[in-house]
């Protein structure tokens, strides 16, 4: 069962949780990997694709968010 639940991929409120203990906190990249229970590359692939959107589609992505109910 627990490689069923660590092996799938991340649900979008998850990563925008990771990313925000990594910008607004300060957790790095290892400390959030055994925090979400993911490999730190994973957290690093993350943090890269946020880094590579632009600021307009990193503000649509949290627009959805926002309006999707119980996903923040």
């Amino acid at each position: 069962m627990e490689d069923t639940v660590t092996r799938q991929h991340a649900h979008p409120n998850t990563v925008f949780h990771c990313l925000y203990g990594f910008y607004c906190l300060g957790y790095s990249r290892v400390d959030l990997a055994i925090i979400y229970n993911k490999a730190v590359r994973t957290i690093g692939n993350w943090i890269n694709t946020r880094q590579k959107m632009t600021t307009n589609a990193w503000a649509n992505y949290f627009e959805i968010l926002v309006k999707v109910p119980g996903m923040l």
